[in-house]
């Protein structure tokens, strides 16, 4: 790797509350796009795609394919130690801590930080208002060694690389320097950053780090904050962050950010103990959270216009302590191959869904507690929500353990309401007329269409393939072929296509018949030969001498 020429130092800038970009003139709705110069080859006069235009055309393939990347920004290289001259142009001569915090700020689109494994605090000198800054494009990767040539080489499950809001190294912490809980934070004095991360703008990228121990006092995000932002978080851990309003772990608002593959343990706010999206369209995808603690919504908190989306995640053990154990939302958020589990609450122990229409499918409820109502799932004041194939099975509370409805109305379909462990497996208030549909209801329920009493006969919750665990259904289940063809997804909780029988079945996992072997075989498609490249060159010259 060439060495980089390092830019003029710049100091590390405090972003004040709601100075989105600290001055630089970004506000909601810019963008800041990375651009590729091209070159646009138009040929006129020649009519059914004459000889010129199509050599045009050729030309103007081959001259993109082979056209090189947009300028690349700089890599620059840390330890926590630093070394050499410590400029980061390579890990010989990488920042260390205090540099990191230096240079991260005013980064280049295209820059990138490769980290290796250590704690990182945002001060080195103990201002708890100081944090990182991740500019718009600018990539940080975890999960370095030291020692590495390519990115690809990185192991950020074993070189955990710690971003810490600890400055005085007084918290209780793991082996490696991580505050697993909130409660685990000695704030005393001035001793935690008041957050992290701070991200903003189009197409940063965070991969492979712990975030911990933010203390967010008199306001939001202890670990991060993500404001106005498309960035992508990938393979992280928030654990031990706090906030005393919203988003202890992350809190987001009008952004469009991505999250996969993303831990988040042992946080607590008021609201949004592990994550808080404010009108934001966020997507969640194959996310754990667990442990973390709010008011409302202990595991996530969604509110106002825009429309999020929680996919292949797991709630678990997380604890509100007035509506929504896994998660609250008001707004009408997409939720779709999730496992609620051992979650509790007042009301909602698994999900509270106030107003608007979200949309449940291919869930499962199991285990969740609400010592109000609705132990798996509470629809609350005008909630429109749409359930389909889901298995709630095992919830309890006063007043109906697997579904409670208040002055509310949702769509059920295709989904299974079993073996509540206290109450009533759905309870409606006298303002509240569900529609059910398709559905296994234990004991009956009265105004349903094509309601099944018979056993589903489910089995425990359990790793049956997917990203999340499933309750499977057994030999013999009432559920099988049962269910309403119209609007049913097409695939499983765990991915697999439905329908397996000949219909389809109720709940969120689709019983697969026992196989009598056999299969497609391999093959080479056109994406997957082994030089696609040169496929794709050749091919417009083979259509043009067809002519």
């Amino acid at each position: 790797m060439s060495a980089v020429t390092r830019r003029p130092e710049s100091s590390f800038v405090r972003l004040e509350r709601g100075d989105a970009a600290g001055g630089t003139g970004y506000s909601e709705g810019a963008f800041f796009p990375v651009s590729r110069k091209g070159v646009c080859v138009v040929a006129k006069g020649y009519r059914n795609g004459g000889m010129y235009r199509a050599a045009a055309m050729v030309f103007l393939f081959v001259f993109l394919f082979f056209l090189p990347p947009a300028s690349e920004g700089a890599v620059f290289f840390v330890t926590q130690a630093g070394a050499g001259n410590r400029n980061g142009s390579s890990w010989d001569n990488a920042f260390g801590e205090a540099e990191f915090c230096q240079n991260l700020n005013g980064s280049s689109v295209g820059d990138e930080f490769w980290v290796a494994a250590g704690k990182y605090r945002p001060s080195t000198t103990g201002d708890n208002t100081w944090y990182f800054v991740l500019d718009p494009g600018v990539s940080l990767y975890g999960g370095f060694a030291g020692t590495e040539t390519s990115r690809s080489q990185r192991n950020w499950r074993t070189n955990v690389t710690v971003l810490t809001g600890d400055l005085d190294f007084n918290d209780t912490v793991d082996a490696r320097g991580v505050t697993r809980k909130a409660s685990d934070i000695n704030a005393a004095g001035s001793g935690n950053s008041i957050r992290v991360l701070y991200a903003y703008g189009q197409g940063g990228v965070l991969d492979g780090f712990t975030v911990t121990a933010g203390y967010a006092l008199n306001d939001e995000g202890g670990g991060m904050m993500d404001v106005q932002s498309s960035v992508t978080i990938r393979n992280c851990t928030f654990a031990g962050n706090f906030s005393s309003q919203t988003g202890g772990g992350l809190y987001s608002t009008k952004s469009f950010s991505t999250l996969e593959n993303c831990v988040f343990s042992g946080n607590e706010a008021d609201s949004g103990g592990g994550m808080y999206t404010d009108d934001s369209a966020s997507v969640a995808d194959g996310c754990i959270f667990t442990e973390n603690e709010a008011v409302y919504g202990g595991g996530m908190a969604a509110v106002n216009s825009h429309v999020p989306e929680v996919k292949n995640c797991t709630f678990s053990k997380n604890t509100a302590s007035d509506r929504g154990g896994g998660i609250q939302t008001k707004n009408s958020a997409v939720v779709s191959a999730c496992t609620f589990t051992e979650n509790s609450a007042v009301d909602g122990g698994g999900m509270f869904c106030t107003g608007f229409a979200p949309k449940v499918t291919n869930c499962t409820f199991s285990g969740n507690t609400a010592s109000g109502q609705g132990g798996g799932i509470n629809n609350y004041w005008l909630a429109s929500t749409t359930i389909m194939n889901c298995t709630f099975s095992g919830n309890g509370a006063n007043q109906g353990g697997n579904m409670a409805n208040l002055d509310s109305s949702p769509a059920v379909t295709n989904s299974i309401f079993w073996s509540s462990a206290v109450g009533e497996e759905i309870f409606n208030d006298a303002t509240s007329n569900p529609v059910l549909s398709h559905c296994v209801v234990q004991g009956g329920y009265p105004g349903g269409t094509e309601i099944i009493t018979g056993d589903p006969k489910l089995g425990p919750l359990a790793d049956n393939g997917g990203l999340t665990r499933t309750r499977a259904l057994l030999t013999g289940s009432s559920a099988l072929d049962a269910g309403k063809a119209a609007g049913a997804p097409a695939e499983d909780q765990r991915g697999v296509s439905r329908p397996q029988g000949s219909g389809y079945d109720i709940g969120a996992y689709e019983y697969t018949p026992p196989s009598s072997g056999g299969g497609g075989g391999g093959g080479c498609g056109v994406l997957s030969a082994p030089f696609p490249g040169v496929l794709l060159l050749v091919l417009p010259l083979v259509l043009l001498f067809r002519k």
